[in-house]
């Protein structure tokens, strides 16, 4: 019989996952971010696809070059983490989010969504696999 806490434990651990790439992406370290991604991981969004952790991490450098994200831009992504599906080492899970951007000084709603994602354990933790992104 599977142990219960360890079932806990993993999938607190995915939705702290989720929740570090949120931050990560918004104000963190680029090698942080992508250290939370696996090698082979593949993120699928309105804005193209990115298939590898450095191009993952390339997206996220050439928004932040945009100014859309990064530190001192104000952006923030909020997610709530959903139903995690756990099966051994690996998890699925379907999010909501809600991107927020500074405009004017003002705080304001850009766009909402939904996350599909694939997490995977390795040695030294849960990484994310695959991740595609669908605005409302």
């Amino acid at each position: 019989m599977a142990d219960p806490y360890e079932s806990l434990a993993d999938e607190l651990a995915v939705r702290d996952l989720l929740v570090a790439i949120s931050m990560e992406a918004d104000v963190g370290d680029l090698d942080v971010y992508g250290a939370l991604y696996a090698e082979d991981a593949v993120v699928v969004s309105p804005g193209g696809t990115s298939e590898g952790r450095e191009a993952i991490v390339a997206a996220n450098a050439a928004r932040r070059s945009a100014g859309i994200t990064g530190p001192g831009t104000g952006a923030r992504h909020h997610v709530v983490p959903g139903r995690v599906t756990l099966d051994g080492d690996r998890a699925t899970v379907r999010s909501y989010f809600a991107f927020y951007t500074k405009v004017e000084g003002a705080t304001q709603l850009t766009v909402i969504g939904e996350y599909a994602d694939e997490a995977r354990r390795d040695s030294t933790g849960w990484k994310l696999t695959r991740r595609v992104c669908t605005f409302d």
